[in-house]
């Protein structure tokens, strides 16, 4: 098979017609609630937001020269110890996202993403 760069345009968009847009690094992409290992800054798991108070890093996670914004994982963004970090972003006018994939897989609950240049 061909790499994608030396596909002519009709052989990429019916690629892209078969098997849907291509992603990369797909598995990274869903354990880190779609964002690249690269742009986090900070990944907590369910059991981090679980703990009784807002965990410390995440401040200092939010101070980042480069903070994009908050994702919250679908699965938690309901709980009750999930809500304290919406409200925190909330509270502070932060960029903040519930995101709910099927395919979400692992125990990261929350990542701090830098902003998209």
């Amino acid at each position: 098979m061909k790499k994608l760069s030396d596909m002519s345009n009709l052989d990429k968009a019916l690629l892209t017609g078969i098997h849907g847009d291509v992603v990369i690094k797909k598995e990274e992409r869903i354990k880190y609630l779609g964002e690249l290992k690269e742009n986090v800054i900070l990944a907590l798991t369910f059991d981090e937001m679980a703990k009784s108070r807002i965990d410390t890093r995440i401040s200092e996670a939010i101070n980042h020269p480069n903070f994009g914004c908050i994702i919250i994982s679908g699965k938690i963004a309901l709980r009750d110890w999930a809500y304290k970090y919406r409200k925190l972003a909330k509270d502070k006018n932060l960029p903040c996202r519930v995101v709910t994939d099927p395919d979400h897989m692992g125990d990261i609950g929350l990542v701090v993403a830098q902003k998209k240049s």
